[in-house]
Order: structure tokens, then C-alpha cells, then sequence
């Protein structure tokens, strides 16, 4: 139980990082690929 709350925690600031690093970037289309088809796809294998 408290692994999964760890790796949920670890992915969800990588997340942020690489948000955060596409922002800079300005690539908004590939940040809203990202966030609707990547972070979809970990989230239901983490769950």
C-alpha cells in the first residue's frame, strides 16, 4: 500500500516536470497530446 502511494507520488512529479518543461518549450499541442492520451494510459495501468 505504501509503494503504490510512493510510485503514485514519484509519477505524478514527473508528470509535473515534464508539464512544466513543455510549457517552457510552448509546445502546447504536444502538451495536450501528452495529457490526454499518455496520462490516461498510466494512470489506468497504475490503477
Amino acid at each position: 500500500m505504501v509503494m503504490m502511494m510512493m510510485m503514485m507520488m514519484m509519477m505524478m512529479m514527473m508528470m509535473m516536470m515534464m508539464m512544466m518543461m513543455m510549457m517552457m518549450k510552448k509546445e502546447e499541442k504536444e502538451l495536450q497530446k501528452f495529457n490526454h492520451k499518455d496520462l490516461i494510459q498510466i494512470v489506468m495501468t497504475l490503477n
